[in-house]
This record gives structure tokens, C-alpha cells and sequence, in this order.
């Protein structure tokens, strides 16, 4: 199975998780077997955040015409922006980075958001 079409599988949020938004309303979090080996978080973050499927990329730009019209912040899916103040991840802010996960985010009006991308070593290979 390639890693553009890994099945994600609903996993328990970890401690870390848990911890980047506390008092948080709602949580989820999966997992993906992915056959890229040697990744870091960073280079795992890049791949997913800014090579995102098509039907990512006009869910978003869908998102971006109604939240507009409330005066929400809009996003360029999969671009970093030069200028920005804060580094970025595919137009997200880098909120924390280490070897193994990589934090992004930001804090909106409506919406506090995280997503954290973690890699881990991976157990025997299964005979396919």
C-alpha cells in the first residue's frame, strides 16, 4: 500500500496529544502505516501537509469562499508564505518541532486548532 493511499486507523490520543490544547472540546486522532522509511516529523509533515490530495485542496478552497463571508481566517493549503511572521509548515504556523513530532496550529476567534504529526519506529515488516 503506498503512503498516498494508507488506511488511517482511529487510535487513543496520547498524553503529548491531550496536552496541546487542554480543556480542549473535541479530540481525535489516527494512525497511518505509511512505506517511508527513514522519515523525520519535518519531512513527514511536508510530505502530508503540503502534497494534499486534490479533493483536499477544493474542500479547502470551498471552505475558504463561506468562511470569508464571516470574516474567518482563510488558508493556502500546501504554500508557505516568505513573509509570514511565524514560520510554516504548507501555510500552517510550526507551533513545536522535534525529531519524532511536529506541531501545527494556530488560534482563530472560533477555533483553537493543533495537529501534531508524529513518527515512530515501526515494528516487523508483515509478509504482504
Amino acid at each position: 500500500m503506498s503512503a498516498a493511499h494508507a488506511a488511517a486507523t482511529l487510535v487513543t490520543p496520547s498524553v503529548e496529544c491531550e496536552a496541546l490544547l487542554p480543556g480542549h472540546d473535541f479530540v481525535d486522532a489516527y494512525q497511518v502505516r505509511a512505506e517511508m522509511t527513514g522519515l523525520n516529523a519535518r519531512q513527514a509533515a511536508d510530505a502530508i501537509v503540503k502534497h494534499p490530495p486534490g479533493w483536499i485542496s477544493q474542500l479547502v478552497a470551498t471552505r475558504n469562499r463561506v468562511v470569508r463571508l464571516f470574516g474567518l481566517r482563510t488558508v493556502e493549503i500546501g504554500v508557505d508564505d516568505p513573509h509570514a511572521s511565524q514560520q510554516t509548515v504548507g501555510g500552517f504556523p510550526l507551533v513545536a518541532q522535534s525529531e519524532r513530532e511536529v506541531v501545527l496550529g494556530f488560534d482563530d476567534s472560533h477555533l483553537d486548532f493543533r495537529v501534531s504529526i508524529r513518527v515512530a519506529p515501526d515494528g516487523p515488516r508483515r509478509p504482504k
